[in-house]
Order: C-alpha cells, then structure tokens, then sequence
C-alpha cells in the first residue's frame, strides 16, 4: 500500500497503471509503530494522513459513522487551505519552495486592485 501511497502524490504510474495524483486518508488497525517502520523504508509526504489504531476494539456502526463524519470535516479543512494558498501565490504574497511544500512571503508589497486606490494625501495650500 506505501507504494501506491507514495506514486499518488504526483500522479505518477504504479505497477504499470496510471495514477491520478490526490490525497489519501488511511484508516489501519496497524500500531503508529509499525507504520514508522514501514515508513522509514518509504515516506509517502503530507499528502496522505494515517488513522492509526482509531478505535479501541471493533468499532458500532455509529463510531463507524462518526469517524467518517470526522475525515469529511477534515477533507473540508484541507479543500479551505489549498484554495487559500492558491489565493495567496495568485496575488504574490507567497512563493512556494522548491521540491518542499512549504512557503515563504513574498518581501514586495501586495498588487493594488485598479478599483480601489488610495485616497491621495491632501496637498497643502500656501
């Protein structure tokens, strides 16, 4: 499963079959200890947020249904993020990093819409 986890971020072909490029939640009755090991071996990157061990025995219907609840909100949180990054990197005011996913502001000063400026300072009479 690390394997197709770690092609999904860039969309590149696993075993031979195309693979979009997405993000992925992992729901695992795996200890976080065994994922650590397999993650060391192969780091899949942020695109992908491991559930470990998320219920104490077998889950009812309704923990079941709450836990889906709990990635959809968490689905909505990161769609909110990554349109505001591309907000922001829109209107100049951050550079992404190269071969990271971090960013950086921008040290220019914000683009002025051309529908609002501001009022000019008044000239003194003499």
């Amino acid at each position: 499963m690390t394997g197709l986890l770690y092609h999904l971020e860039k969309g590149e072909e696993f075993l031979g079959r195309a693979v979009r490029p997405g993000r992925a939640l992992v729901v695992s009755e795996e200890s976080h200890a065994q994922w650590a090991d397999r993650l060391e071996h192969l780091p899949i990157g942020p695109h992908v947020e491991l559930l470990a061990r998320p219920f104490r025995g077998r889950p009812t219907i309704d923990e079941w249904n709450a836990l889906m609840d709990q990635a959809l909100a968490m689905r909505e949180r990161s769609a909110k993020a990554t349109r505001f990054i591309r907000l922001l990197r829109a209107h100049g005011l951050i550079d992404k990093i190269d071969r990271t996913h971090r960013y950086l502001l921008t040290d220019t000063d914000p683009p002025r819409s051309p529908r609002y400026s501001p009022p000019a300072a008044p000239t003194p009479s003499i």
